[in-house]
């Protein structure tokens, strides 16, 4: 092997080196991320929790104070031995009774008014739960196929596995996995893919980077030439073209 082969060599095993670890450096920080928002979902899943509870228990309270109220006015009707909703009429039943019931009445309906907009409030925050809940899964599933395919390909192949996989699926050349063993299937594919067009690349020689003095130059290296550095110099501009500048 000539000195500048070895040297190329030493350059692509560096520039290898390089690469692989800066892939490992946004590895981290995309996990970063990915836990940061795991943890503000667990702190919103827990903030819902804790708001699904409050309202269970204002609609509890609610609605006993709705049956307290019923309970009066049906109560004021069996005292004057009169139907309920005889009870304003104010020929059958004294000014007094008429304000006392229609105030019983007005909180009557303020309490059912409330008592319709908690439940509406608590289906809508149930449902956003619920939502969060699956999300959480999801991920946790997915997270899970991930880490297994890492362990076994390399954490370096996610992203672009990753993305590969989304891009299958979007244009219909596989199906959108309906459970973790089918999205596992896909991911090691990718994985697969991935790490293979990977290899290829590091073990084809026209990927070989040399040091030609201005900056390394990928070219073919059936065109190497060696000799002193005048030589390569005049081969250089006797055949200039078939570079790859």
């Amino acid at each position: 092997m000539s000195q500048e082969e070895k040297t190329a060599e030493q350059q692509t095993a560096e520039e290898k080196a390089v690469e692989e670890k800066a892939a490992e450096e946004k590895q981290g920080k995309d996990w970063d991320k990915v836990q940061q928002t795991l943890d503000q979902e667990k702190s919103n899943r827990v903030k819902a929790t804790v708001e699904r509870d409050a309202m269970a228990e204002q609609l509890s309270t609610s609605q006993t104070k709705i049956e307290a109220l019923e309970a009066k006015i049906t109560s004021i009707a069996e005292a004057k031995e009169l139907n309920v909703v005889d009870l304003l009429d104010s020929d059958l039943v004294d000014p007094s009774t008429i304000k006392a019931v229609t105030k019983l009445s007005d909180e009557l309906r303020a309490a059912r008014d409330q008592v319709t907009e908690l439940s509406q409030f608590k289906t809508s925050t149930e449902q956003r739960f619920a939502k969060a809940d699956v999300d959480n899964r999801r991920k946790a599933a997915t997270d899970k196929i991930l880490t297994k395919c890492d362990n076994r390909y390399g954490a370096k192949y996610r992203n672009d596995a990753f993305k590969l996989a989304n891009e299958l699926v979007k244009s219909g050349n596989e199906n959108q996995p309906q459970n973790e063993w089918d999205g596992l299937e896909l991911m090691e594919k990718c994985y697969e893919q991935v790490k293979t067009e990977a290899d290829k690349t590091q073990e084809d020689p026209k990927t070989l980077v040399t040091d030609t003095g201005g900056g390394g130059v990928p070219f073919d290296d059936t065109k190497v030439k060696t000799g002193s550095h005048e030589d390569v110099l005049a081969d250089m501009k006797k055949n200039k073209g078939s570079w790859q500048r």
